[in-house]
């Protein structure tokens, strides 16, 4: 049950939901940079992807090539969640 509330209260983050959906969609691994025309600002852009880490629905991880930049990579659960939200988000913007 806390595990629950983490998870909504995770996705009432800014852009959050666009964030996991776009992983969802996107067919490449993302850079934690690439995520910047869904919500700009890298302080706020690690803030929220440091709590959807802490809820289990991404992995931050270092690439091994150039370690300072870190990929984006959505977990099972963040897959199964980012579904269930793209449906919510379709239905509500159907007639």
């Amino acid at each position: 049950l806390r595990m629950l509330s983490q998870i909504g209260s995770v996705l009432n983050e800014r852009s959050a939901v666009d964030i996991l959906i776009f992983l969802l969609e996107e067919e490449k691994t993302p850079y934690i940079a690439d995520l910047e025309p869904i919500l700009p600002g890298d302080r706020a852009r690690l803030r929220v992807l440091s709590r959807m880490e802490g809820a289990g629905l991404i992995v931050l991880k270092q690439d091994p090539i150039r370690p300072v930049r870190r990929t984006v990579c959505i977990t099972e659960k963040g897959k199964r969640v980012a579904e269930f939200l793209k449906l919510a988000k379709a239905e509500l913007e159907s007639e």
